[in-house]
């Protein structure tokens, strides 16, 4: 297996590529937000506390993970899929 990290459209390309969902956000998301919810058995995310800051901007959403084997690692209030990893 190959890791592979894809950050903002690359997240987004790879979920729609793997025939999974991007669609125009309802809340446009700019500037400061902090993580509602971490999976710090994700090691990208293992010294990661919810309510850390992190710095958001876009207008589309990840609305649909597929396949089988997205998981959902990181989201903020306003953004469900805010990072997520694949078990392939």
């Amino acid at each position: 297996m190959i890791p592979l990290l894809g950050v903002c459209y690359g997240a987004q390309y790879l979920v729609q590529n793997y025939e999974g969902v991007v669609k125009p956000s309802g809340i446009r998301e700019y500037g400061r937000a902090n993580l509602v919810s971490v999976n710090t058995n994700d090691p990208l995310f293992k010294d990661i506390k919810p309510g850390s800051q992190v710095w958001m901007s876009h207008a589309d959403t990840l609305t649909q993970l597929s396949p089988s084997g997205y998981e959902i690692t990181g989201s903020t209030a306003d953004v469900e899929a805010g990072a997520y990893h694949i078990n392939w």
